[in-house]
């Protein structure tokens, strides 16, 4: 069997984990280096995650569902999506297959300042993750690279 890129990059997260002691608290500040710009979050959501705002339980070898209801404060043309794990105090980029927010996240660009609006995308958990506690930063970008919104969700990969 071929190894992907994602498996890849999630192999390389591993062996920096492995190298460096880890944290039993992931950081408890929201997005420290990227907070929201241009929109208000109204409410965040994960399938299975009754409370996203505290620590979630996530298993190895399933996909959940984000959902973010958010109002753009201006029009945003755009929308790039990225996702970072904080483990040892260190941003790691964490492969997502949907990178455009307007195609395939429930949205339709571009949208309208002071309307509400839900992205969606899946979280996956590999198989082979180790059991930790991490905190996910999800964020999307507008056509001028700034941040629209960041979310920070503290994860416990069971």
């Amino acid at each position: 069997m071929a190894v992907t890129n994602i498996q890849r990059s999630f192999i390389c997260v591993l062996l920096f984990i492995f190298v460096i002691e880890v944290e039993n608290k992931a950081p408890s500040i929201p997005c420290p280096s990227t907070p929201s710009k241009h929109a208000k979050v109204i409410k965040v959501s994960i399938t299975g995650c009754a409370d996203p705002t505290g620590k979630c339980i996530l298993k190895r070898g399933q996909v959940y569902q984000l959902n973010v209801t958010f109002i753009p404060d201006e029009m945003v043309a755009n929308l790039t999506a990225s996702v970072h794990a904080i483990i040892a105090g260190q941003e790691i980029p964490y492969p997502i297959k949907k990178t455009d927010g307007c195609k395939g996240c429930g949205l339709t660009c571009p949208l309208k300042s002071g309307a509400t609006y839900t992205y969606s995308d899946e979280l996956s958990i590999p198989k082979f993750a180790p059991a930790m506690i991490v905190q996910v930063l999800w964020a999307v970008e507008d056509q001028n690279k700034i941040v629209v919104w960041c979310v920070g969700i503290e994860v416990v990969v069971v």
